[in-house]
């Protein structure tokens, strides 16, 4: 499956050498080979890498369960903390 590839895999089952995508990205081979091997790397840079390869990168997020609770559970909880306080920083001004 494609979602389950290493950029280097999806490169290799293109056909594309790394001094090809270098050029593309105008980079060295060398850079490639270290984007490649790195076992993060950032959004913008993979964003960079498939779109040089001829792909479309339209990203999807999946929110997955923590042990503090979900993610949108988080963002929620602050928001309403967020709203509590503004509600008390109002009321306070009022006197």
């Amino acid at each position: 499956m494609i979602e389950e590839m290493a950029l280097n895999e999806l490169r290799r089952a293109m056909g594309i050498t790394q001094e090809r995508l270098a050029k593309a990205l105008r980079h060295n081979q060398a850079r490639v080979s270290k984007i490649e091997s790195r076992s993060d790397i950032f959004v913008c840079t993979l964003r960079q890498a498939i779109e040089a390869m001829g792909w479309r990168f339209t990203p999807s997020f999946r929110l997955v369960k923590c042990g503090l609770g979900s993610l949108v559970g988080l963002r929620e909880a602050a928001f309403a903390e967020l709203l509590r306080s503004e509600k008390r920083w109002a009321t306070a001004a009022h006197y």
